[in-house]
């Protein structure tokens, strides 16, 4: 690797974005400091499969939830839990809906959950929230009415209270995404490539570098701190180093933004400043 090339991935190195990086009961895998931060996307699935590897079918799911079967277009079933409201008073496995639940969890009713999904001690499921499968969420957390998420992390403490939709992404800890926010993860695609069912692989920009993501949906990645306004909209491959703020109704090109800045210009998006300068 060139050294140009290793400055760019020391940039985007998951320990550039986050402090804590362990989300209990997974392991050191899911979140490797030293690999670029979208390879956590990777990870989601084959942590949450370890996860539930070997563990006895639960005999009696609480009878605040229940479940139906969504049949996918080759015949695979999906199992969807739908909550009537409930607190967890202990650690809850329910492999058979994949679905674990820590203590403390709070699911309000309409809640829809679809399997595999970890919910964090403590964590707050709000009324509508739709939780659309392959999501981590750490503990003391809160997902928010009608707020979609989708194969993505939050580490912890973060939250996404209002009206958001949050694909293949990963939220730090202390993040808070304002009413409305969306966080995309597909790019725009052909007639050609739509008829054909055809997702083609992303590229990230890191600077001047283009980089393929290996990955044909990839959302943003968010360091802990980082604040969004209400409706701002940020596009596929969106690198936000932590601390920094993203002004309201602000659409994010894609691209890497360094810790600690503003972005609050939707004319000239790229446009960044440091947070120690802004009396100036």
């Amino acid at each position: 690797m060139s050294d140009m090339r290793r400055e760019i991935f020391d940039k985007i190195r998951a320990a550039e974005f986050f402090d804590h990086i362990h989300i209990d009961p997974f392991p050191a895998t899911l979140i490797d400091p030293d690999r670029p931060v979208w390879k956590i996307l990777e990870r989601i699935g084959p942590e949450l499969t370890a996860l539930f590897a070997g563990c006895e079918p639960h005999p009696s799911p609480p009878e605040e939830l229940s479940s139906w079967v969504k049949h996918g277009p080759e015949g695979e079933e999906k199992v969807v839990t739908v909550v009537r409201g409930w607190i967890a008073p202990r650690d809850t496995i329910i492999p058979q809906w994949g679905l674990y639940v820590q203590k403390g969890v709070v699911l309000e009713p309409t809640a829809v959950i679809k399997g595999p999904a970890f919910i964090g001690a403590d964590t707050e499921i709000r009324q509508g929230a739709y939780i659309r499968g392959n999501v981590i969420i750490g503990p003391r957390c809160t997902v928010g009415h009608t707020t979609e998420i989708k194969s993505s992390v939050f580490i912890r403490h973060s939250e996404a209270g209002h009206f958001a939709y949050i694909g293949d992404s990963i939220l730090g800890s202390y993040v808070n995404i304002g009413a409305g926010s969306k966080l995309a993860n597909l790019p725009f695609r052909t007639l050609s490539q739509k008829q054909l069912l055809e997702f083609p692989r992303m590229d990230l920009q890191i600077g001047d570098t283009i980089v393929d993501a290996g990955l044909s949906k990839v959302g943003a990645f968010l360091g802990d701190g980082v604040e969004t306004g209400c409706n701002c909209t940020l596009a596929p491959g969106t690198f936000v180093g932590r601390d920094s703020w993203i002004y309201p109704c602000i659409s994010v090109r894609k691209g890497y933004y360094p810790a600690s800045c503003i972005i609050k210009s939707a004319e000239k998006p790229v446009a960044v400043r440091k947070l120690a300068d802004r009396a100036k």
